[in-house]
Order: C-alpha cells, then structure tokens, then sequence
C-alpha cells in the first residue's frame, strides 16, 4: 500500500494503462499525444470489495478528494469490512455522524438493500460482459447514485477502458485544456469531443483529470 497517494490508486496493483493503449489512443487523438507524453496515466484496479468500493465513491461526491478521504476513514472506522448487512444493521444517526449528508445515507442504505435483496442480479452486473452502460443505468436506479458514482466504479474498480465521465466538471476543465477551448465544453460538446477517443474513452477521462492535477 503506497502512502501520499488518493485512496483509489492506494494499491499494489499493476497499471492497466499499458504502452500499447497509450500509443493506440494517440494514434487516434494525434493532437493529444504531447499531453500523453506529458501527463503520467495511471489507472490500478481499486481492491475494495463492490459495497465498499461504492461507498467510497458515495462519500466522496461533491466533495473534494482530501474531504472523501476523510468521510471513509470515518466510516471504516465505524465498521470495517464495510458490508450491506453490516450497514443495514446501524442505526441511521451513525452515518450522519460521520459527517455524511442524508442524501448520501440514503444512497449507502438504499444500495445495501439492493445488494441484499438482488445477489445475483448485483452478480451479473459485476461481470466484464455487461455493458458499462447497462451497469450505470441499473445502480443509478438507487436515488442519491448518479451516472458520476456508478463511473467511479467501473473505472477504478473494474477498471473498464470505456469510460467517459463528461459530466465531470473537473474532466470538462481537463478537456479545455487538451482542445484549447475559450471556455469549459457543454456536455453536448464534451460528448462531442470525446468521440475520438473510441473504446479508450477512460484514458481520456484520466489524461483530462490529470492535466488538471487530479
């Protein structure tokens, strides 16, 4: 486990972002490559089981990197491992006394319940075959968990290379940067731009929170 570092890339595992899917990116996106040749991208799958995973993510929207940190230091504090039927069993006032808002309670709670009530649907969404699409849409079912969470999840925890987190103002910032654009894309642009980036949509993602300093 490697200190100084955000607790999704706190892990041992090997970068995905292999040589050869930089250079397929960049072959793509020709424009990016002094930005790939710049900017690091580095992307280890999270080692949190799925519940917990979530969680981490739930905690930390809205909310800067540092502040999410510290509402999972609480919350492993709080129980740890952090599971569904652990969470279901606590009374509410613990979350909020966390520091955690009743709109993301909410989204810990109603999620537990779905991890609890659908094993084998909760299963099958957890496959590779599944598409990334299909995934955000079932989880964002749950209110309080949005397309960013369920994002979060398959990038750093199934590590999916098919990612495009646009709604992320940080990633549209990114992209402003990367484009030399007069001002932040609109999603509609964003979504635009990004269609270059083909099925290596995530290193785009990355590369645009890392010109950022993300």
């Amino acid at each position: 486990m490697r200190e100084g570092v955000p607790f999704y890339l706190k892990t041992d595992q090997p970068n995905v972002i292999t040589p050869d899917l930089i250079e397929r990116f960049g072959q793509d996106n020709p424009g990016l490559i002094p930005y790939l040749e710049q900017y690091p991208v580095e992307l280890r799958r999270l080692e949190l089981p799925p519940y917990h995973s979530f969680c981490a993510w739930i905690t930390g929207q809205l909310v800067s990197v540092r502040v999410a940190e510290v509402f999972l230091e609480r919350f492993e504090a709080l129980m740890n491992p952090i599971t569904p039927e652990g969470v279901l069993k606590l009374d509410q006032e613990q979350l909020f006394g966390i520091g955690l808002t009743r709109v993301k309670v909410a989204a810990i709670t109603g999620l537990a319940e779905l991890f609890v009530s659908e094993p084998d649907t909760i299963e099958q969404m957890l496959t590779d075959g599944v598409p990334s699409e299909d995934v955000i849409t079932y989880f964002s079912q749950i209110k309080g968990i949005g397309p960013w969470t369920v994002e979060m999840f398959l990038i750093f925890n199934m590590t999916r290379l098919d990612v495009f987190s646009y709604r992320d103002l940080v990633v549209r910032k990114g992209m402003q940067i990367l484009y030399d654009l007069p001002e932040v894309p609109s999603l509609k642009e964003a979504r635009d731009l990004g269609q270059s980036w083909g099925e290596l949509k995530t290193i785009g993602t990355l590369l645009s929170w890392a010109v950022m300093g993300e």
